[in-house]
């Protein structure tokens, strides 16, 4: 009982470790390779194949297997061959998922860490609209607004380029100088 919880205990932390990585596992020595088809941003909905293959010295590993946010899957495994596996799902919905595999070894009595990655999906995101730039009297600074569009659940990232100023002065007691410009914005998209 007690090499049980002890196991347990080893997942919870590595569940743990994966979830407080929060740029991807990126200190984990992997006894083997996991790897994402087609990558491991993706656009969502997408079927996606997650292949592990074990690299452990002195194994010939009985099984593999997959995790998901720390909870072991159970359907869509294939065997490729002695050392790899794939875990596929169809229509891939979530936005974030850490994702880790083990092998059962022969003359070990817990699961052996393979290595993990994190995986992401999200929509491309749309071209952005009703932008605004402006850059208020004696500031120096651009300030920019836009519509973005639809959620897309990934990291995006805006470039607004500029491409000619117009100064515009005010009339009445309360206005600003501002000066505008026509800006043309650009955004990333998934795999």
């Amino acid at each position: 009982m007690n090499q049980v919880t002890i196991q347990w205990d080893a997942v919870i932390a590595l569940y743990i470790l994966f979830s407080w990585c929060h740029g991807g596992i990126t200190n984990i020595n992997c006894s083997g390779h996991i790897w994402v088809e087609p990558a491991t941003i993706f656009k969502m909905g997408m079927n996606i194949s997650i292949y592990c293959q074990a690299a452990i010295k002195n194994c010939q590993p009985r099984k593999l297997h997959f995790y998901k946010n720390g909870i072991k899957e159970r359907f869509q495994i294939t065997r490729i061959n002695k050392t790899t596996a794939r875990l596929w799902y169809k229509n891939f919905l979530e936005p974030h998922a850490s994702m880790y595999c083990t092998a059962e070894c022969p003359k070990h009595f817990q699961e052996t860490l393979i290595c993990g990655k994190d995986i992401s999906s999200g929509y491309p995101p749309d071209i952005p609209d009703e932008v605004t730039c402006v850059i208020y009297e004696y500031s120096g600074n651009m300030t920019c607004t836009w519509n973005a569009g639809k959620l897309t659940y990934i990291d995006t990232k805006y470039v607004v380029h500029v491409k000619r100023w117009q100064e515009v002065l005010g009339l009445g007691p309360s206005s600003k100088r501002t000066r505008h410009g026509r800006v043309k914005t650009t955004a990333n998209s998934p795999g």
